[in-house]
């Protein structure tokens, strides 16, 4: 199983607006500075950036490869997964064919949790050709922004802009006075989300 990002996401983890709020900075001049923190601090807990809290923080889309359909169920990384998009196999004859919802599989969409797709009551994956990546499932993952309501939780997005204050106060690699650190303690707000494996 080979997850391949295929479109990143594009929506910043907090907004400019929160970020500079957060700050206390009233002025524009360092707009550029702020959204360019931010999408630093995204680095560090995305999938799609590299990061490894194992969850999709903003909306991405995401390709599951397989040689073959594994037996059963199939969990789908990165959750909260929000929608299939497609799924689809190379069969025996090189040809590839697309699986409908409701004919073919079944999709459990488990916001907190890992999401996964079956196939319907009683019936069971089709034979791929046993190829690289002879199995695609794409779907989307990732907290949404929907009439003006963030899915994102609320102690991930405290921990980026508490993240974005450390780096936004000491932007310099080398600290001549004393430098503010923040509490051990302050991971302890994400680490209910982390998924592993």
């Amino acid at each position: 199983m080979t997850p391949v990002l295929i479109t990143a996401p594009t929506v910043p983890l907090v907004s400019l607006d929160d970020a500079k709020r957060h700050l206390r900075v009233d002025h524009s001049d360092d707009d550029v500075l702020i959204t360019g923190l931010v999408a630093a601090v995204a680095t560090k807990l995305d999938p799609a950036l590299g990061g490894v809290l194992g969850r999709a923080l903003r909306p991405a889309t995401w390709e599951l490869r397989f040689p073959h359909f594994p037996c059963g169920k199939i969990e789908l990384p990165y959750p909260p997964c929000t929608a299939i998009a497609s799924i689809e196999y190379d069969g025996f004859d090189g040809i590839t064919r697309t699986l409908a919802e409701f004919v073919h599989y079944r999709v459990f969409l488990r916001p907190a949790d890992r999401s996964f797709v079956t196939p319907i009551y009683g019936g069971s994956w089709p034979s791929a050709r046993g190829d690289y990546e002879s199995v695609r499932i794409r779907y989307t993952a990732g907290y949404a922004i929907a009439g003006g309501e963030d899915s994102l939780p609320a102690a991930i997005k405290e921990w980026v802009l508490l993240q974005l204050g450390t780096l936004y106060e000491h932007r310099e690699t080398v600290v001549t006075a004393p430098a503010a650190v923040l509490p051990a303690d302050v991971d302890t707000l994400i680490l209910p989300f982390r998924v592993f494996g």
